[in-house]
């Protein structure tokens, strides 16, 4: 028996290699899924156990079985990323109450359970382990003890101000994962000029911008495109402009407001008080986070 625990943090934070680490030393103890691999509630299911069983009844009574003569905890990692989240954790409520088995799981949204039921979130009821974005100096640490042994192996010359730079460069996202990955680019190019750092940020923010948005359900796409669509024209993001473009509930959108706010961290909102109805009243008005930010997600819109 033990606690279910949610591991939360930005990409990079370093809570896959904390699994990792300390999974390494319980082999044989537990199951792990990564839903960047499984991407739906019923292929994370199956990933659990090895199985033909179809049908999720049927499925779910196998894996109670399997889990009453094997005990083992249930691990998923990028938990985010499966597109049927709330179907998920409807399961694991199920398998939760009928065995016991901890669950932890890893997720780089912020507030991920307020999308879950009720019922599940207070029967998994989830402790919380937040991983911190890393500063330049953690990771220039960490950086240098992965060069360190690169320039012993391949006899490389590696500038530490190019170190620096790079740290520098990742520290707005303060992701470790982009720092070692801008300098592995960098070494197989054996260039680490800034011009050339500067490059790869910028192609690597575009990818993780399209990550974002094709990681968006339909709702959040078609909800974003009318947010972009209303800031372009010069118009407010508000409730009564949105309302008109988008066929879901005041209460809905009240909804995706606050995640694209405090889950995602693109919007910003606050609110206007005009006067009686007849000025316009109080409403709340969704803003850009930064110019930046729209453009980057007006670019990848427009792509997809």
């Amino acid at each position: 028996m033990g606690s279910n625990l949610l591991l939360q943090g930005d990409s990079g934070t370093g809570k896959t290699a904390s699994l990792k680490k300390v999974l390494s030393t319980k082999n044989g103890y537990h199951i792990f899924v990564s839903g960047s691999t499984t991407e739906t509630a019923e292929k994370t299911i199956r990933a659990l156990i090895n199985t033909t069983s179809k049908g999720t009844e049927r499925l779910l009574s196998e894996i109670i079985s399997f889990l009453h003569t094997n005990p083992k905890i249930i691990i998923i990692d990028e938990v985010n990323r499966i597109k049927n989240m709330k179907y998920l954790f409807d399961l694991l409520n199920t398998i939760y109450r009928e065995t016991g088995m901890p669950i932890i799981v890893a997720s780089n949204r912020k507030r991920i359970l307020s999308d879950i039921e009720l019922d599940a979130r207070k029967t998994l009821l989830f402790e919380r382990l937040e991983f911190k974005s890393y500063n330049a100096h953690e990771l220039k640490a960490i950086l240098d003890q992965r060069i360190s042994k690169i320039r012993e192996s391949l006899n490389v010359k590696i500038p530490s101000a190019s170190i620096s730079f790079i740290c520098a460069k990742a520290t707005s996202d303060g992701s470790a994962r982009k720092a070692i990955g801008i300098a592995s680019r960098c070494l197989i190019n054996n260039d680490f000029s800034e011009e050339n750092i500067n490059r790869i940020n910028n192609k690597m923010e575009e990818e993780e911008w399209t990550e974002f948005y094709n990681d968006l359900t339909q709702t959040d796409k078609k909800f974003l495109k009318v947010c972009l669509e209303l800031y372009a024209s010069g118009k407010e993001i508000c409730h009564t402009n949105l309302m008109p473009h988008l066929n879901i509930s005041p209460q809905r959108i009240s909804q995706l407001i606050t995640k694209f706010v405090k889950d995602y961290g693109v919007f910003r909102s606050y609110y206007l008080n005009k006067g009686g109805v007849n000025f316009g009243g109080r409403r709340r008005v969704v803003d850009f986070s930064t110019q930046e930010v729209f453009s980057k997600l007006d670019g990848v819109a427009e792509w997809a």
